[in-house]
Parts: C-alpha cells; sequence; structure tokens
C-alpha cells in the first residue's frame, strides 16, 4: 500500500469515528476480522508484504492511535480480531494472546471483540 491509500484509509477511520460520536454512539467498533481491510495485515496466511507495513499490528496500530486522537480518552475502542483463523499457519489464539493482543491494548483499545475462523478471502 503506497504512502497517500494509507494515510487516506487512516483518515477514514478518523472521520468515521468522529461521525459516529457526532451521532451519538458511545464507543467505536473497528473491525479487524474475516477478511476486513485490518484482518489483511493482522494475517500471516495474507499479510505477504515486504515493505515496513508487514509487522501485523502496525497498521491497525496506526488506526487506533488516529481514532483515539479524535475521540479522546473517555471513549471506548472496541476491536474485532480474529482469535484463530482455523487454517494451518493463520493466526493463532497463542500469537493473538502474547503479541497482538498487548500491542493493540498499548495503541489505546479498551476491549478486544475475538472471533473464530476467517472464511473465504480472496487474495488480491
Amino acid at each position: 500500500m503506497r504512502r497517500k491509500p494509507l494515510q487516506a484509509m487512516l483518515e477514514q477511520y478518523a472521520r468515521g469515528a468522529e461521525r459516529a460520536l457526532r451521532a451519538g454512539f458511545d464507543a467505536i467498533n473497528v473491525q479487524a476480522a474475516h477478511g476486513w481491510p485490518l484482518a489483511r495485515f493482522l494475517s500471516p496466511l495474507y499479510n505477504d508484504r515486504t515493505d515496513q507495513y508487514r509487522a501485523p499490528t502496525r497498521v491497525p496500530t496506526m488506526v487506533v492511535h488516529r481514532i483515539r486522537a479524535v475521540v479522546g480518552p473517555q471513549v471506548p475502542i472496541f476491536f474485532r480480531l480474529c482469535l484463530d483463523e482455523g487454517a494451518p499457519g493463520g493466526l493463532h489464539p497463542v500469537q493473538v494472546r502474547d503479541r497482538i493482543a498487548p500491542q493493540l491494548e498499548d495503541a489505546g483499545v479498551d476491549v478486544l471483540d475475538l472471533t473464530f475462523g476467517a472464511g473465504p478471502i480472496a487474495k488480491d
């Protein structure tokens, strides 16, 4: 992902959080499972990047930081991610528990919403 599209995606998440607050929602939920764009960064099955965004949590934590900057410390951020993709080489609970979850929490996630199985994801 080139820098401009990545920055545009970060801004879309931030604008979405702003709109949710204006609409009266009390929390923000980031979808990063089941083939959504952030799931592709987190998954070892689909993240075959060789650039600076290869680290699975790099872009998701950038999104969380950007949302946190918009919503402030009082608005909870929920983050839905796959605990176990159910496929060889995919995300598994130990990896999520030991590496991914702590980094997301450090970035500002308040609640991890864990799900199972990625389902079929077409590689671009």
